[in-house]
């Protein structure tokens, strides 16, 4: 007889196994993304094959949490979350392009604006982007 540790097969890449779960360093603002050390594509999460060139020589890199909100919606309905929440594509200052919760509420939110990434222990990955709010220098008065 077999246990099902013995019968259970071998995934056939590593990376099938990555999610987005505690990617998010507070200490540094970063996400733990990748870059292809051939081609020198950089993806979030980090893959072990490289989506641009399919070479598996891919770095561990440290993506700036920081971008531009390029779209985003918000979920009214769902079994397994509380709602609403929103989720939106975020360009960051690296050019990659990732998807995130948003926290906040929808009327926070507006495209082009400017994003950052935040600890959220309510959210399922542990992290979100949120507005990055601008601070407007005030000119002294006469």
């Amino acid at each position: 007889m077999t246990t099902p540790t013995e019968t259970a097969a071998a995934l056939p890449f590593d990376d099938l196994e990555i999610t987005p779960l505690h990617a998010f360093d507070a200490a540094t603002g970063t996400l733990a993304g990748g870059r292809c050390s051939q081609c020198d594509a950089q993806m979030f999460p980090k893959a072990f094959i490289c989506f641009s060139c399919m070479s598996d020589q891919v770095l561990d890199e440290p993506l700036v949490a920081e971008g531009t909100l390029y779209s985003f919606t918000t979920i009214h309905i769902s079994p397994t979350f509380a709602t609403p929440y929103s989720i939106g594509y975020v360009d960051l200052v690296s050019g990659v392009r990732v998807l995130g919760q948003l926290a906040g509420e929808a009327t926070d939110f507006s495209c082009d604006s400017p994003m950052h990434a935040i600890e959220d222990e309510q959210g399922p990955t542990g992290w979100a982007f949120t507005p990055t709010v601008q601070h407007i220098d005030q000119e002294p008065s006469a």
